[in-house]
């Protein structure tokens, strides 16, 4: 039986819930990151690649459509959806029904920690919305910093780099020392 510890809540901002599967720290990074996804109504993630990660969902429940690689799919419950590093992917929750999902990047690297810095960013009330220069430059920030995990194809990475670079002339910064030193429990 899998164990998830460790669940991060990206409310008020995103409808999405991740629980980490708990793995051996030894074995990381090169294990992969398993997560129990959750992601509400309005749910909407825009389109990005992982430069050296294959990431897979499993649909429990719900209705996901995704586009890879420009083609538009629908995904639901039983239906599993693998994309390859370097493939440029998006998702939305379709109708008001949650989706649930087990979703796994392989291998793991710095995926945890590029989720829960952005957790923390939301929980501190730097990130407040989608929306908004302030929100803009600490996305933009994540972004750069974990550039190895996930890289923004709308905005596009250009734009991303721009923003992190204004955030850092601005004096905006995130404080990756404590997330790293987290302890999972």
């Amino acid at each position: 039986m899998t164990t998830f510890c460790h669940t991060i809540d990206y409310a008020p901002v995103f409808p999405a819930q991740f629980s980490f599967e708990t793995s051996d720290p030894e074995s990381l990074p090169h294990a992969p990151l398993i997560t129990r996804a959750r992601f509400g109504p309005g749910f909407s993630l825009p389109p990005h690649y992982h430069p050296a990660q294959t990431e897979t969902y499993d649909v429990n429940a719900g209705v996901l459509e995704m586009s890879v690689a420009g083609r538009r799919y629908e995904v639901g419950p039983g239906d599993k959806c693998e994309i390859p590093p370097g493939v440029v992917h998006d998702l939305n929750v379709r109708g008001q029904e949650p989706v649930e999902v087990m979703n796994s990047l392989d291998p793991g690297l710095r995926g945890q920690e590029f989720l829960s810095a952005t957790a923390r960013l939301i929980d501190e009330g730097k990130i407040t919305s989608l929306t908004g220069v302030r929100s803009g430059i600490y996305v933009a920030l994540i972004f750069k910093e974990y550039r190895d995990i996930s890289v923004s194809a709308r905005p596009p990475d250009f734009v991303i780099r721009l923003l992190a670079r204004l955030g850092g002339v601005l004096g905006y910064r995130i404080r990756l020392a404590a997330i790293r030193n987290e302890r999972v429990s």
